[in-house]
């Protein structure tokens, strides 16, 4: 989910569990896996409503991807 400011995507990371429905997207089980003793089980869970998570994600894409 986040990672280093160097921008080494294996830098640190933040990950988690996505769990995808037609309902919701769930951001769940944070962890950091240089850090397998530090809790974040205060962290989440994060529901977006699937259309509105899809769209966000499509836009974002659009911003960050390279023109042809």
């Amino acid at each position: 989910m986040l990672g280093c400011a160097c921008g080494e995507v294996g830098c640190r990371p933040l990950v988690c569990k996505v769990e995808v429905t037609d309902a919701n997207v769930t951001w769940n089980g944070f962890r950091q896996p240089f850090r397998p003793k530090h809790s974040y089980s205060r962290f989440g869970p994060f529901v977006f409503a699937t259309a509105d998570y899809l769209i966000a994600v499509h836009e974002l894409s659009a911003k960050i991807s390279p023109e042809p």
